[in-house]
């Protein structure tokens, strides 16, 4: 299909630049999806919880409610689903992601990793105080341990059941029960493919050091990493579609990128604070672009409604493309996704710092990362979800690449003047050869279906792995 050369490339443009803003120094952003369970059931907060815990965080000193129309049995109404607050200029923002279990936190972008680390203890320290106050553990776990999927996990937020009823057309309570630890890192136009070419290179190893998703409905999994695996799952049909999960392939030139995303169905988007879906006509984001103008309705109340393609729409398109490393126009960065919601504090910044690390030493990351194909690194990236630190690639461990990757990220920390020491606790889980979810093993491994006591034992397993700062 031809595309009206110059509205793509209008949008190209606008796109780019999002990417070229004048930066005093590299700012990290760190976004957290951490796993809340009820204290009482062990199981996933109601919607009632959740919308009470934002509802005495909004009361705290400086932050505000936010509100979103949920749908209820008594249909659509208003509801705290989130409260948000000004730092450092920044309007950061906690409310919950997919699932009612999900409480999802962005930290203000950071020039470096100890103000990162600061704002982290600060508003985590804030959310695990209110949701205890709350009827609700926060636990340092990348999925809930004792639910099982079920689409009631999901919250009722319009858009997400959009996705379940009109787009997936099946139950993503996997998703529901997902938890993260994100960054987001800024890049400039000409850094972005690079950028995106190591940190979905070195997936394999992100995901076996910070696996963290061992149990589902107090059971074991056959995996360490869960997570990667729901994701995966999301997409089902084979062509292009299929290529919006797992890892992307390997760009030279921001267009290349672009052009790529052009290729994926848009699911949703946004105008006048209403979430809006395409018709089913729409099969591509280059297929609106070349319409001009498409008719779509309303996720809410059905209301339909003819919308000129925006940049905007490119955005929310991005946050519908899950690969490992992505790029977020919105925000000028490319967010690395794979790793699981982390025990610590300390675990968390590991993550940032090595992002920050491969980030700042991309053109030896990328060097490392070409000497395996695109077909090795999926592999891997497989093998690393069910084996942790034990898996292979390329026909050789996993572990060596891991630390080769480790070494990168710390010489592009050392040449920043940033303190290496974040990365200690990815250097101990290479050193052990293990990962958070083989230490979640060893505690549960006594816990059987029928076993006496099973409920206790997860009670303790539970209560152990509150998310400390």
């Amino acid at each position: 299909m031809v595309i009206r050369t110059s509205r793509k490339e209008s949008m190209l443009k606008e796109y780019t630049k999002n990417f070229d803003r004048p930066l005093r120094s590299r700012r990290i952003g760190p976004e957290i999806e951490c796993t809340a369970v009820c204290k009482e059931t062990l199981r996933e907060p109601s919607v009632a919880q959740v919308t009470k815990l934002f509802e005495n965080m909004a009361a705290r000193d400086g932050w505000k409610a936010e509100k979103e129309v949920l749908m209820t049995d008594g249909g659509l109404e208003e509801a705290c689903t989130g409260a948000s607050k000004r730092i450092g200029g920044y309007n950061v923002l906690v409310t919950t992601d997919v699932g009612t279990g999900t409480i999802e936190a962005c930290i203000p972008p950071s020039v470096s990793l100890k103000e990162a680390e600061r704002h982290i203890k600060d508003i985590m320290g804030m959310v695990c105080e209110v949701a205890d106050m709350s009827g609700i553990y926060i636990l340092g776990l990348g999925f809930s341990p004792v639910s099982e999927p079920s689409s009631n996990l999901v919250m009722p937020k319009p858009r997400y059941t959009y996705f379940t009823e009109k787009v997936f057309g099946r139950n993503i309570g996997e998703i529901a029960l997902s938890s993260a630890a994100q960054c987001h890192i800024e890049v400039s136009s000409d850094e972005l493919p690079r950028v995106l070419n190591v940190l979905n290179g070195f997936s394999p190893a992100l995901i076996a050091l910070t696996a963290n998703s061992t149990i589902v409905g107090g059971e074991f999994t056959e995996y360490l990493e869960f997570r990667g695996r729901a994701y995966d799952s999301l997409v089902r049909s084979g062509g292009i579609e299929a290529k919006r999960v797992g890892i992307a392939d390997r760009f030279g030139t921001i267009e290349e990128c672009y052009e790529c995303m052009l290729d994926f169905r848009p699911i949703f988007t946004k105008r006048n604070g209403e979430y809006y879906g395409y018709n089913g006509r729409v099969s591509s984001m280059r297929e609106y672009l070349a319409n001009g103008k498409t008719e779509t309705h309303s996720i809410l109340n059905g209301s339909r409604m003819d919308i000129k393609p925006e940049l905007v729409d490119m955005f929310f398109l991005e946050g519908t493309v899950w690969w490992d490393a992505r790029p977020k126009g919105v925000y000028g960065t490319v967010e690395l996704r794979p790793c699981s919601f982390q025990p610590s504090t300390n675990d968390l910044m590991a993550i940032n710092a090595a992002a920050l690390g491969l980030v700042e030493n991309s053109r030896e990351a990328e060097r490392m990362i070409t000497r395996y194909s695109l077909r090795e690194i999926e592999a891997a990236r497989a093998d690393a979800m069910a084996n942790g630190v034990r898996a292979r690639i390329g026909g050789g461990e996993l572990h060596a690449f891991a630390e080769g990757m480790l070494g990168i990220a710390s010489a592009g920390l050392s040449s920043i003047g940033e303190d290496v020491g974040y990365l200690a606790p990815l250097f101990r889980n290479l050193e052990r050869m293990e990962s958070p979810a083989d230490r979640s093993r060893k505690r549960l491994v006594s816990i059987g279906k029928e076993s006496e006591g099973r409920d206790d034992a997860l009670r303790t397993f539970v209560e152990a792995h509150r998310y400390s700062l």
